[in-house]
């Protein structure tokens, strides 16, 4: 079981990370941003806000849902792997 969980958490990783190719540009009354990251945005570019600003910000509970989510997608897929290949994900051998 060990070897599941631990390569359901490096695809999990592995997710997140191209995750972040998703990139969308919010424009409001004072606020230009990047937002990057799926489902959540938790990666944030701010161009712009009440002062022009230029800096990355990390949002700590989105990056905590998106790390769960995409942990959880890479247990899914381990799974329906281990399954399909007769559990070998699964043995200790």
């Amino acid at each position: 079981m060990l070897g599941l969980l631990w390569y359901a958490e490096i695809l999990g990783l592995l997710l997140m990370v191209l995750s972040l190719f998703r990139v969308q540009h919010v424009v409001l009354v004072d606020y230009d941003a990047f937002e990057y990251g799926f489902p959540f945005p938790w990666l944030l570019y701010l161009v712009s806000g009440v002062t022009p600003v230029s800096m990355w910000a990390l949002a700590p509970l989105n990056f905590l849902a998106t790390l769960i989510f995409w942990v959880a997608i890479g247990f899914l897929v381990a799974s329906l792997t281990s399954l399909r290949r007769g559990f070998r994900l699964l043995s200790s051998a």
